[in-house]
């Protein structure tokens, strides 16, 4: 049987592979739009805990087995009252760049000044998660 002129044309769209991924699968990675991880309150709970005892973001994740990505983003979201697509990074034109000394320096600035993550992130190019990890490595919020 031959196949249609019509349905050669034809564009099918896959999604992409982090929608394939079943919640909750330890081995997943999440990826840019990846659903957010659903944390109940003793998990919180450790997770501030341990973040106030001054735990390193990775070792965070290690004794939660929570992948680090999901522990910065919960960290957001509580502590700098992040909202919205934390990894939209249609106008994070720096993404993935180093961040220089002038760009701490001012991170840290903007953070001691009250501006939101939001704000913050647009002023550097970066999308949130991105300057929000960057400001979490670097010790802030204060613990």
């Amino acid at each position: 049987m031959a196949v249609p002129q019509d349905a050669r044309d034809m564009v099918i769209c896959v999604p992409p592979r982090h929608w394939l991924i079943p919640p909750g699968d330890p081995d997943a990675q999440a990826g840019p739009g990846a659903p957010e991880r659903v944390w109940n309150e003793t998990e919180t709970q450790q997770l501030l805990d341990l973040f106030r005892e001054g735990q390193k973001l990775t070792e965070i994740g290690e004794v939660l087995k929570i992948d680090e990505r999901d522990v910065v983003v919960r960290l957001l979201r509580i502590l700098m009252n992040a909202h919205g697509i934390l990894d939209d990074e249609v106008l994070a034109f720096r993404s993935g760049e180093a961040y220089s000394r002038d760009d701490q320096i001012r991170l840290r600035a903007m953070h001691a000044d009250g501006c939101s993550l939001a704000e913050i992130s647009q002023a550097l190019g970066r999308s949130q998660l991105g300057a929000g990890w960057k400001l979490l490595s670097m010790g802030l919020p204060a613990r």
